[in-house]
């Protein structure tokens, strides 16, 4: 095969994987895209999906969700203007709100648990909450003080290291379901702010968050908490609803014995010795830990828990404290590797401002605002689609072609959600799908 007909075979394939990603897009979005055509002109269902599909693309972590930025992509760069103009038109329209998104996404973790309950595998729904810094802004729509990550980063290693730097912002929840192996896939976002006319707090959006969980799903699922979510009033907001959960409780916190005596976590396990050990990936620093664990009886306000430890070479272990049960080694093991699977959250919150620049939208009104992040949350929710077993041919296909990596630690990520995404872009830029511009033939 001569190098001219290799190259023209290589063409036709890339134009036909364009067109089957685009097929690919375009179903999972169909039943949203049903629901919007109920209330929208047709002109502004595809601008919808082609929005989508520009978010896709178009990667820079600072100017990512620029409107103005986008309309450049979604006609061509000489129209960026007129672009611009139609997302507005989209975006401000009374006749849709992003709670259609929410509802999509909820369907899509009802499927992912039915799923995981076919296959008997422990459906973990996985919490946890971050913010959005806004810190060049003072005058958009529901902004509040929000503790600052960059600004503590940046004075590491200056006299202001330590203290905490706030800076305006909203907060942001999200819940993510999985299984002891496989995929993660998203189930909700809430973004919520303490100021303004929107004005609520962190226990009433999260209060409001289970009971609408537990009407979904009731005990079909675990909630995997982090130590931010561990205290009294969490614990008892729990308790009522009746669901079922692991929260990694603070060494420094109190748990009573059967007495009503108060004691830390560590005196009530520093008798016991391990019951077994056991191995675990740490997905943090890529390496395997042995792990010894054991569990007891404890009490909190007259209520009973089972406190499990995790003890780390060389390490802090780790306490939980649950209501599942933890009396073998393979029950208190089964709750320390379904906590390990929580990782998977914080590097979701990781993607989500470095790669689809979740920290960079210039919306000033908080609806308007709302509806072009739960944009984004789909376009993620179409990426983490692809890591799906049964999209294993075309994900293949789409690394080695358009970002192939030599390096062993890129070979073997179990989810390579940069290098997909910078796949996709590259392949539509080249060979766009429906509706886009050829805007660069690469």
């Amino acid at each position: 095969m001569g190098k001219d007909t290799r190259i023209d075979v290589l063409m036709q394939e890339s134009r036909e994987g364009s067109r089957q990603l685009d097929g690919k897009c375009v179903a999972f979005l169909l039943p949203l895209l049903r629901q919007l055509a109920e209330h929208l002109d047709m002109r502004l269902v595809q601008t919808f999906i082609r929005l989508v599909k520009v978010i896709l693309i178009h990667r820079h972590r600072n100017e990512g969700l620029w409107l103005s930025e986008l309309g450049g992509y979604l006609l061509a760069p000489l129209q960026a203007e007129a672009g611009r103009k139609r997302l507005t038109r989209f975006l401000h329209s009374a006749r849709w709100r992003a709670k259609l998104i929410d509802d999509f996404l909820w369907q899509q973790a009802d499927q992912r648990v039915k799923e995981l309950q076919a296959l008997s595998s422990d459906v973990w729904l996985i919490w946890d909450e971050s913010v959005i810094e806004k810190a060049e802004s003072e005058k958009a729509e529901g902004l509040m003080p929000v503790r600052s990550s960059k600004a503590s980063r940046l004075v590491r290693h200056t006299p202001f290291a330590g203290k905490p730097i706030f800076v305006s912002g909203i907060a942001w929840f999200q819940l993510l379901v999985t299984g002891a192996r496989g995929h993660m896939t998203l189930a909700h976002m809430r973004w919520w702010t303490s100021r303004g006319k929107y004005a609520t707090t962190q226990r009433a959006v999260a209060a409001e968050l289970l009971r609408e969980v537990h009407k979904r799903w009731g005990q079909q699922v675990v909630h995997l908490w982090d130590r931010g979510f561990a205290g009294r009033p969490w614990l008892h907001d729990a308790l009522e609803c009746g669901v079922r959960f692991i929260v990694r409780w603070p060494a420094r916190y109190l748990l009573e014995d059967e007495r009503g005596c108060s004691h830390k976590p560590s005196e009530f396990t520093r008798r016991h010795r391990s019951w077994g050990h056991g191995e675990l990936w740490d997905l943090r620093h890529r390496c395997k830990r042995k792990i010894g664990v054991a569990a007891v009886q404890v009490w909190l306000d007259g209520q009973p828990f089972r406190l499990v430890v995790a003890r780390r070479p060389n390490k802090a272990p780790w306490y939980f404290l649950t209501r599942e049960p933890a009396s073998t080694f393979e029950q208190a093991w089964r709750i320390v590797a379904g906590y390990t699977r929580r990782w998977q959250v914080e590097m979701s919150f990781r993607c989500n401002k470095t790669e689809f620049a979740f920290e960079s939208p210039r919306q000033h009104d908080w609806e308007h605002r709302l509806k072009l992040l739960s944009m984004v949350t789909l376009a993620y929710a179409f990426l983490l689609s692809f890591l799906n077993p049964d999209q294993q041919e075309l994900r293949t296909w789409l690394l080695d072609r358009w970002c192939h990596r030599t390096g062993r630690r890129n070979r073997e990520t179990a989810a390579p959600l940069y290098r997909l995404r910078q796949a996709i872009s590259r392949l539509w830029l080249a060979f766009p799908p429906n509706g886009l511009p050829l805007l660069n033939t690469g």
